[in-house]
């Protein structure tokens, strides 16, 4: 793998896309260059592997025509929308799941901050019932006592 490559060409030596050349040549510290053209080269360093995917892209399935008869082709379209339905189901399901726990949480909510309004009420009125004693001079006698 000697010499600059464009991305193109070393990603096609290496079994990667251009851009995730780049961003290897960009991470690994490879040296990179522009051409004449303005087009990055990079240098790939000797020790390097193929890389990519290790299976097969998925083939796209054949138009219904070529596929057989159809009513295997219907079969098949009941099978799917029969999924469907189910799957439509289940997240109507768990929409009113979430429904419910969320509705749980703000009730939760709502009493935690009637018990903290109540509690800062509280602390309130026993700073101002310190105050008034301090005022008064009872709380000197009383903590001298």
């Amino acid at each position: 793998m000697n010499g600059f490559k464009t991305l193109r060409e070393a990603g096609d030596l290496i079994g990667l896309s251009a851009h995730a050349v780049r961003m290897k040549a960009k991470r690994a510290g490879w040296t990179m260059s522009r051409d004449n053209a303005g087009r990055l080269l990079v240098l790939l360093p000797d020790d390097l592997e193929r890389e990519g995917r290790t299976r097969e892209p998925v083939k796209a399935s054949p138009p219904l025509s070529e596929k057989g008869s159809e009513k295997g082709s219907r079969e098949d379209l009941t099978a799917a929308l029969a999924t469907v339905a189910e799957l439509r189901n289940q997240v109507d399901q768990l929409t009113n799941i979430l429904a419910s726990d969320r509705a749980d949480r703000a009730a939760e909510r709502t009493a935690w901050t009637v018990a903290l309004t109540a509690a800062a009420a509280e602390a309130s009125a026993a700073r101002l019932e310190v105050d008034r004693l301090r005022a008064r001079g009872l709380v000197s006698r009383l903590l001298n006592q």
